[in-house]
């Protein structure tokens, strides 16, 4: 079953912080369908969509997320 998913990372901004939350998609064979960056002093947010993602990859995504160094939060909605 396929899933609309938005995924939203508050991380530190630090060299290369965009391409290793992009990474856990990337590694799936997916791209997001939008993807927005906006950087805020010591921190950056990435707001990434996905329109079609299979639903039993979302949660493992979202730990990946998770699990990168100098991510403070991750949000995630199932649209």
């Amino acid at each position: 079953m396929q899933q609309p998913v938005r995924f939203v990372v508050e991380a530190q901004a630090e060299p290369a912080m965009l391409m290793r939350v992009i990474s856990p998609l990337t590694r799936r064979d997916l791209d997001p369908d939008r993807l927005k960056s906006r950087r805020f002093g010591d921190v950056v947010w990435v707001d990434m969509s996905v329109a079609n993602m299979p639903a039993d990859m979302i949660h493992i995504v979202e730990g990946n997320l998770r699990q990168i160094a100098g991510v403070i939060r991750v949000t995630v909605e199932l649209q």
